[in-house]
């Protein structure tokens, strides 16, 4: 695939210079085709997926891991669970062949952030 810069080196050359696509196929050692096609398309090159991705491995059990976060807020935090054991919970009892850090990365977006609970201190000169 051509970028953009070559696309627009090879209509220049054929718009403003009259080259001709023979010309301009060997001196900028492109296909013919690859030529005629720049001088079709100005475009930037847009990619196209071969296939549909593969379903997600975590989307069926993403409400059973909120619903163990929701119980973990009215037990002693001591008993929250950590993302190594909802990992292992969701191995024994639901199946899971998912990986740990798919696990990690969930959890990460839908538990609160702790970046957002520090407040600069301003500093007071005397």
């Amino acid at each position: 695939m051509i970028g953009v810069e070559e696309k627009e080196r090879i209509r220049r050359a054929y718009f403003v210079e009259h080259r001709s696509i023979r010309w301009i196929a060997k001196n900028y050692h492109f296909s013919r085709l690859t030529v005629r096609k720049a001088l079709g398309d100005a475009s930037p090159p847009v990619y196209k997926r071969k296939k549909e991705p593969a379903p997600k491995v975590l989307g069926p059990f993403k409400p059973i891991i909120k619903r163990w976060l929701e119980e973990d807020k009215t037990k002693p935090k001591k008993q929250h669970h950590t993302g190594k054991r909802i990992f292992d919970r969701l191995k024994e009892e639901c199946g899971f062949k998912g990986a740990q850090i798919t696990v990690y990365k969930y959890l990460e977006k839908i538990r609160p952030s702790l970046k957002d609970v520090y407040v600069p201190i301003a500093m007071s000169q005397a």
